[in-house]
C-alpha cells in the first residue's frame, strides 16, 4: 500500500532548492498517468530573463525534472518575465520513502582503563 502512496514533500523541496529566489509560479498542477507517467504543467514569473534561464538550467542540471520546456515566455510592464511550463517527473520525486531510523549508538568507554 506505502509503495503507491504520493508524497509531495520532497518534489516541492527539490522545487525550493532548484528554483532562484526571484522565481514563482502562480498555478502548478501535478497529473499522474498511466504506467507511472507523471507531469507537471505550471505558469509563473521570474524577475528577469537570466533567472528563467537559471531555472531551465537547474532543473536539466538535476535530472528529476525532465524535459522541461519553458513556452509562452512573455516580458511584462515591470520586466518581469512571465513563463508556462511543462515537463516530466522521476516518479521517485512524488513517492513516499518511509524514514529510516537511525541506526543504535554503540557508546564505547573513553576513560582510559587503569593497570
Amino acid at each position: 500500500l506505502l509503495a503507491n502512496h504520493v508524497a509531495l514533500s520532497n518534489f516541492f523541496t527539490v522545487l525550493e532548492d532548484r528554483l532562484p529566489v526571484p522565481t514563482r509560479f502562480s498555478t502548478l498542477h501535478v497529473s499522474f498517468g498511466d504506467d507511472t507517467k507523471v507531469t507537471l504543467e505550471a505558469s509563473g514569473t521570474a524577475k528577469t530573463f537570466n533567472a528563467l534561464a537559471a531555472a531551465s538550467a537547474s532543473f536539466a542540471a538535476d535530472g528529476r525534472i525532465k524535459d522541461a520546456i519553458f513556452s509562452h515566455i512573455a516580458i511584462n510592464k515591470d520586466n518581469s518575465v512571465s513563463f508556462s511550463l511543462s515537463a516530466a517527473l522521476d516518479p521517485k520525486l512524488i513517492a513516499f520513502v518511509p524514514p529510516v531510523a537511525p541506526p543504535a549508538s554503540t557508546t564505547a568507554s573513553t576513560t582510559p582503563s587503569l593497570p
